[in-house]
């Protein structure tokens, strides 16, 4: 994965973090918060996995954040600890509140009791006293009056000094659970003033931690933005405010679904994510309030915001990138274009010159038959020999143009392997003596006789391949090997091997070999002539027959290029050939690759075949065998000698043919 991928991969599990411990101050319940500190413990691992994948210097700059959010969830003091513990506080005071108030009302009962009873004392014995004790009637009143102001005073000092101070200390917490600003009052040194300090001293925590959350999600380099359940936009970022261009002052009254381009394109979203509970890295295209298009990368999740349900979604800027692989795409058009507005010129200009060429060498063929003189006759020659080299090119140009334009088609007729690979070396042959270079070739018994494929080209592959070995060959040897490659449900695979002793490719060469107008290096086209379209046209015309081209070479030691092709069975005839089977043939022959050759060739008819390298090990090995049939490679300069001695030796048995592969 790339590196922005592991990025986007924390940033998100990171904004997912912040955003749970900021709901934190949400939960009810301590079972709701060892939840949250759950899912917490699984986001910071995956964002320590994402981590530990980027590269060095991403995670150099994200070290900080991670265990700033690491700490401030699940540190000794983290959100999670600090919202238990204001919990349990809040659970301690209404506990309390609960007992005061108990207390207030057993002790106003308590005094309303005594009032009571005293007044009726005071009622039953009114009569006595003001009999007996009428100069006291005052006095009793006053004494009455002041109990009840005494109970008053004291109902009045407990609901203000307890009871009005736990509601405060209530109410204070109640804001801060719903994001209000409050104050309380922290004076005095009893159980209560303890409590508002604690509760203080948390709430502060909180929003120390607060403050650095929402800087991580300020600095964050991708927007994000909460949207509550009518859709409207309760929170935002920076990146996301950048994104959309809209000031600070505008936020409270857009509404995000405004920008998505089309309502098509918002009903997606909306299906999307209504289908799949979340979204992750869907491409979408929209407008800025200024109407700049933007492309972002949308993931969207359901959370809950201030204890109500929201969706919580981020959102990554690829424009750029989204521009460049237009950018790309229409460079690609426009190279294919003319790619394609070439090759018809090259077709169609190949077209013209050949015409006019055929009759030039038609003309030279009958100038030719004329009385001509030596010197007239090698300037035909040599003229004939120019035409016919240029119409070479022009045809290579044409099948190049052809395969480009991919108009080039293949043809399925009934051909023989074996017929067509020793057609082209013995058409190929006089080249191979002309510098004393030994052509072999062999076909492995699994090819079938007859089989259904394009024999034209085929065969032009062949001439390409096979001249090119002869032509990049000083000395040594060119060995052409036909073999049936994996068979299948439609026909098999043919591989074709062709290796010489040449001068060899490098890697760079190699690298660059079939590409068009590529030759081994500039030399070589001063050296040997050509266009260096064959290998290009050979890869062409192989890739169409359904197979692959390549080559395996070592500069100075020679090449092997090899190819396939598929190929399909065919119902043709094949042409009966003399039953061998039974014979035994002494085989000479000074080349070990033309020994093998021939070897394998009997062996595949049932010949036993006795092998020998020299005239001198033949003749040993003939007197000391009885053999049914003697092949002699007739180039032997020894062949005569061997001859000879066959007939002086065994008159009655001798016999001599060809064994040139």
């Amino acid at each position: 994965m790339p590196s922005w991928r592991q990025l986007i991969g924390w940033s998100a599990a990171g904004l997912e973090s912040i955003t749970l411990m900021l709901a934190t101050p949400a939960a009810r319940s301590t079972s709701r918060i060892d939840y949250a500190k759950a899912d917490l413990v699984a986001l910071v691992a995956r964002m320590d996995a994402a981590r530990q994948q980027a590269m060095p210097a991403a995670r150099a700059k994200i070290d900080a954040m991670h265990q700033d959010i690491a700490l401030f969830g699940l540190g000794a003091a983290g959100i999670f600890e600090a919202r238990r513990a204001q919990i349990e506080a809040d659970a301690a005071i209404q506990t309390a509140l609960r007992l005061i108030e108990n207390n207030s009302r057993e002790f106003v009962a308590s005094v309303s009791a005594i009032l009571s009873t005293t007044h009726g004392e005071i009622a039953d014995r009114s009569a006595y006293f003001n009999r007996t004790v009428s100069s006291f009637y005052f006095l009793i009143i006053g004494t009455s009056l002041l109990c009840v102001a005494a109970g008053a005073a004291i109902f009045f000092y407990v609901r203000r000094a307890v009871i009005f101070r736990l509601t405060g200390l209530q109410r204070y917490m109640q804001a801060q659970v719903e994001g209000q600003a409050a104050t309380v009052s922290i004076a005095g040194e009893d159980e209560i003033a303890e409590m508002a300090r604690a509760a203080q001293f948390f709430v502060t925590t909180i929003e120390e931690r607060e403050r650095s959350t929402r800087a991580i999600l300020e600095g964050s380099p991708i927007g994000v933005m909460i949207s509550g359940r009518d859709g409207r936009l309760v929170f935002s970022n920076a990146r996301w405010r950048e994104l959309a261009r809209v000031a600070d002052d505008q936020v409270a009254d857009l509404d995000p679904r405004a920008f998505y381009r089309t309502d098509a394109d918002r009903q997606r979203v909306a299906r999307l994510f209504h289908e799949q509970g979340r979204l992750r890295d869907c491409e979408i295209e929209v407008r800025a309030l200024d109407g700049t298009p933007l492309w972002l990368l949308l993931t969207m999740e359901p959370f809950v915001f201030r204890s109500q349900p929201a969706t919580l979604s981020w959102f990554y800027d690829y424009t750029e990138r989204r521009r460049m692989d237009d950018e790309l795409r229409l460079a690609k058009e426009a190279a294919e274009a003319a790619t394609q507005a070439k090759s018809t010129f090259l077709a169609t200009m190949s077209h013209e010159i050949r015409t006019p060429m055929n009759g030039v060498l038609g003309m030279l063929e009958l100038l030719q038959e004329t009385a001509l003189d030596t010197e007239q006759r090698e300037l035909a020659d040599v003229v004939r020999e120019s035409a016919s080299s240029l119409l070479k090119i022009i045809d290579d140009i044409l099948d190049f143009s052809k395969i480009e334009a991919g108009k080039l088609e293949i043809e399925r007729v009934p051909m023989s392997p074996l017929a067509l690979v020793e057609g082209v070396a013995d058409a190929l042959a006089p080249n191979a003596q002309k510098k004393k270079l030994q052509l072999t070739t062999f076909v492995d018994s699994s090819v079938p006789r007859m089989v259904e494929g394009d024999p034209v080209r085929l065969r032009q592959i062949l001439f390409n391949l096979i001249g090119n070995a002869i032509k990049f060959t000083e000395r040594g040897e060119i060995a052409v090997r036909l073999s049936a490659d994996a068979a299948g449900p439609d026909g098999m695979m043919l591989r074709m091997l062709v290796r010489d002793t040449g001068i060899g490719l490098s890697p760079e060469s190699r690298a660059q070999l079939f590409q068009p107008f590529v030759q081994a290096d500039g030399s070589t086209t001063r050296r040997f002539g050509g266009t260096g379209l064959g290998l290009s046209i050979c890869r062409g015309l192989v890739e169409r027959m359904g197979g692959e081209i390549g080559v395996d070479s070592t500069p100075g030691e020679g090449s092997t290029f090899w190819f396939t092709i598929a190929v399909a069975p065919s119902t043709a005839p094949v042409p009966e050939e003399p039953d061998l089977s039974g014979l035994r043939v002494l085989l000479i022959e000074d080349s070990r690759t033309v020994r093998e050759v021939l070897a394998a060739y009997l062996a595949a008819k049932g010949v036993h075949v006795e092998i020998a390298d020299t005239a001198e090990a033949g003749l040993d090995l003939l007197l000391r065998l009885t053999a049914s049939n003697i092949t002699v490679d007739e180039a032997d300069t020894a062949g005569d000698a061997v001859s000879r001695a066959c007939q002086c030796e065994r008159p009655r048995r001798a016999g001599a043919g060809s064994g040139r592969p």
